[in-house]
């Protein structure tokens, strides 16, 4: 019974050994213990040291070591430690059985030698087991694989010929629209028109006479060093209210660089540039002839650019996505 006892001991312990690998096999290594690895107090045979490795200096980076490395590690050592520990019991079991006359003795010798062959066997057979039946179970895999982000089409589903987006009623709906008298803008434009910054990927098409105007309205910008670019004409890519959107009579429009709603919502001194160019594109746009609105998302960001000496007019529109201008024709 003795010996059963000690083997359940034994086979109880390599289960603990096992389960604690485990556990820390599903522990995230970049949060919890970092990239680098760690430095371990004691040096495990075959992962740390080396001849770069110096035990004496602390945090030496020739002795860091992977977490996912190290436990593995542990887990074969302490088995050979065990298989040296049973060849040891067995010449001591040895040494007692040949020592003596005592049957107590001999019986004792005896027991020593069939425990520490049981525990050798036991395990040797676990690591053996688990080497056949999958050789990776002693390899913990403590990386995390990124989850790719799910695709996103970066066009807009087609719209048939002579129909356009809208909002009418709330909804959104498809309608019947044309170009009014339009021309081409931007870099397939020609003469004064393709100076004009279209950066819409779904058209190119404006009224002529609202094209007119933004050619003037360019060259005020030019005098004020003040980029700017067109991001929507016809036909439209989103869904509008205004009617203006489905015949080229309004486009869409920001500066050089995108506006973003953080940006006015901090309300420090970057703001001060912001609103200047703002009021300069304001200018511009009057100087042209063209009805200029600048949308926000918020009341917030329209009271605080009012507030640092915005003089156009300012529309709270929640649902856009980032702050821009509306140029109308009239």
């Amino acid at each position: 019974m003795s010996a059963f006892f000690k083997i359940k001991k034994i086979t109880l312990g390599l289960l603990v050994i096992f389960l604690f690998g485990t556990f820390f096999s599903l522990l995230p290594t970049h949060s919890v213990y970092g990239q680098d690895g760690y430095q371990p107090l004691a040096p495990i045979p075959g992962v740390t040291g080396g001849i770069n490795c110096d035990p004496t200096i602390k945090n030496d980076p020739n002795c860091r070591v992977d977490f996912a490395k190290y436990i593995p590690a542990v887990v074969k050592l302490i088995i050979q430690i065990a298989g040296a520990l049973a060849v040891i019991m067995i010449v001591v079991g040895g040494i007692q059985y040949v020592s003596t006359d005592a049957i107590q003795g001999k019986e004792e010798g005896k027991g020593k030698i069939q425990n520490a062959v049981y525990g050798l066997l036991l395990a040797l057979a676990s690591f053996v087991i688990l080497q056949t039946l999958n050789p990776k179970t002693l390899e913990l895999d403590l990386s995390i694989t990124p989850i790719s982000p799910l695709p996103t089409s970066t066009t807009t589903p087609p719209v048939a010929a002579g129909m356009c987006r809208a909002m009418q009623g709330g909804s959104r709906t498809l309608v019947n629209c044309s170009c009014l008298d339009c021309v081409t803008i931007g870099s397939s434009g020609t003469g004064s028109y393709g100076a004009l910054p279209n950066t819409s990927t779904y058209g190119n098409q404006v009224n002529r006479a609202l094209a007119d105007k933004l050619v003037i309205m360019n060259a005020g910008l030019s005098s004020t060093n003040t980029s700017w670019r067109i991001t929507e004409v016809w036909k439209p890519i989103s869904y509008h209210v205004s009617r203006c959107h489905i015949d080229g009579t309004c486009v869409d429009a920001s500066l050089g660089r995108s506006i973003s709603n953080t940006e006015i919502s901090a309300n420090n001194f970057a703001l001060n540039t912001l609103v200047q160019q703002i009021n300069n594109f304001f200018a511009a746009a009057n100087t042209a002839g063209i009805r200029a609105v600048f949308e926000v998302k918020t009341d917030t960001e329209a009271n605080l650019l009012r507030a640092r000496g915005v003089t156009g007019t300012i529309l709270k529109v929640g649902a856009i996505s980032a702050p821009h201008w509306s140029l109308y024709l009239n």
